[in-house]
């Protein structure tokens, strides 16, 4: 039995001993809409929270399938980025987005990390221009695989950048 189909069983199981709906509505907030995501897309079903965290100084969800971290010291600064997932896997595929640009990816076999620069060089402005703008949202999606190419886990964060 995989790990995935483990963690699920071990879910199902607690979700039907849940002896009150917060005790159930409090385990599907910590493993989020479906087992194998780290970090939920929308809020969990009757959480009535639509907010969105700001970047900084940090924003981290996590869960026991894992954790993802966003930093960003203050406004007009880099931003720091960190995928430290619990299920091993194989290979990483992650897009990094400012608002609905993608600014980033990486194929890799190792948890993936990296920073987005405040400023880049312009070539034909022939100067620094600003990465991003305050109040844009700073979004990680990502998928990890096994070695048969299998979907361990999907996960995804979003914060709004200073």
């Amino acid at each position: 039995m995989s790990a995935v189909q483990q963690l699920k069983d071990n879910f199902a199981r607690k979700l039907k001993l849940a002896r009150t709906p917060a005790h159930a509505l409090a385990l599907l907030a910590m493993v989020g809409p479906t087992a194998k995501a780290c970090a939920a897309d929308t809020p969990p079903p009757g959480s009535g929270s639509t907010t969105i965290h700001s970047c900084s100084p940090n924003y981290t969800d996590k869960n026991k399938l894992g954790r993802l971290s966003i930093q960003q010291k203050g406004p007009g600064t880099s931003i720091q980025w960190g995928t430290y997932p619990n299920l091993p896997a194989d290979r990483y595929v992650v897009s990094i987005y400012v608002g609905s640009t993608k600014v980033d990816g990486k194929k890799q076999n190792y948890p993936p990390h990296g920073s987005l620069p405040a400023r880049t060089w312009h070539t034909s402005k022939n100067r620094y221009v600003r990465t991003y703008q305050p109040g844009q949202i700073f979004k990680i999606t990502g998928t990890s695989y096994n070695t048969k190419g299998a979907v361990v886990q999907k996960f995804f964060i979003k914060c709004k950048l200073v």
